[in-house]
């Protein structure tokens, strides 16, 4: 039998009602969003992540913790034999310790989001999470203080966020800070997926008052005197090895050029926002006028003069306080913004 005639056949049935129509999907109208990481996004979040550095100084913690306790004469004896080595082992051994670093934070955070859904039922954010345990946190929405978007400077790089939540009572004891991921990791060009979950967001981000470049300078200035405070004494007690602490002063550098860069405030009729860098990290806050407990202005004398001020803005975070400080802001900048507060 030909196709023609099977095709005519199904027509002819279809048009008597003999042969069933196809089922059309269902199409749930009330359904909860539902947002449900993806592994690709989780394997970028862990890569991505800036884990190895508490990692390694853990080690170093266990290390001087065993300084204290193995004898002398065993720990020159495991130096000697390092030493004679030769310099491509002990490059090896370092980087065994570098690699297994890494894998020990990449393994952490993938157990800690292991199928990491985010739920919104009617006002409540319900966040389901981990590996070995499965964590279920639910937070009110009206218990929402400020959203507070991270980025590692990897992150940065790669155009990628993480969004959190300041809550006004704890939502659980094994979140940090009183706060809440609601989005573990997200392009920033899926931002618009944020605002599902958190609709008084806007849809687009303002441009920042900026601190100027005398600001930025004095922020890699204190940068540069609190390494000179470390580096001094370790070149002292340690050396030679401790010269090797000299390269804390281009870390530091870049320590100060990253929170002068990442430094700045906005705000329109509701809404203020945040941003500072620190340790190599940017956060973002957005918090609404009515949830600021207060707005202090800080200046020095010297500060006055040259036209600088500290804003420090107090957000409640669970029973306690979140002092976000935006330092070396003009000072006009940071009186419009006291004043907008007021």
């Amino acid at each position: 039998m030909s196709q023609q005639i099977v095709d005519e056949l199904r027509r002819l049935k279809r048009a008597s009602g003999q042969l069933e129509q196809p089922k059309q999907p269902k199409i749930i109208k009330n359904a909860d969003p539902t947002y449900a990481i993806n592994w690709a996004d989780l394997n970028t979040y862990a890569l991505t992540s800036m884990g190895l550095v508490p990692i390694l100084l853990g080690i170093w913690a266990l290390y001087n913790k065993l300084d204290d306790l193995v004898p002398e004469h065993f720990k020159s004896q495991t130096i000697n034999s390092l030493v004679h080595l030769g310099t491509l082992m002990l490059v090896g051994v370092l980087l065994v310790g570098l690699l297994l670093s890494l894998v020990l934070s990449y393994l952490s955070i993938i157990q800690r989001y292991y199928h990491f859904k985010l739920t919104l039922r009617g006002h409540e954010l319900v966040t389901e999470k981990g590996f070995f345990q499965r964590n279920t946190i639910t937070a009110a929405q009206n218990r929402i203080q400020a959203v507070v978007l991270r980025q590692t400077i990897l992150r940065q790089l790669f155009h990628l966020i993480s969004v959190q939540v300041l809550l006004a009572s704890t939502a659980t004891t094994d979140e940090d800070n009183d706060s809440l991921v609601i989005l573990p990791v997200i392009s920033e060009t899926n931002a618009a997926v944020v605002r599902h979950y958190l609709p008084n967001l806007p849809e687009n981000m303002p441009r920042y008052n900026r601190i100027t470049r005398g600001g930025k300078w004095r922020l890699i200035r204190n940068a540069m005197l609190e390494a000179l405070v470390l580096v001094v004494p370790i070149c002292w007690f340690f050396r030679p090895w401790g010269l090797l602490s000299l390269l804390l002063f281009p870390l530091a550098w870049l320590f100060g050029w990253y929170a002068g860069r990442n430094a700045g405030v906005v705000w329109d009729s509701r809404l203020l926002f945040l941003q500072i860098g620190k340790h190599l990290h940017r956060e973002t806050y957005v918090v609404e006028q009515s949830k600021i407990q207060s707005v202090t202005l800080k200046e020095t004398f010297w500060m006055k003069s040259a036209g600088f001020m500290h804003v420090v803005v107090n957000i409640r975070q669970g029973n306690g306080n979140a002092a976000v400080e935006v330092r070396y802001l003009p000072t006009a900048v940071g009186q419009q913004l006291y004043d907008w507060y007021r």
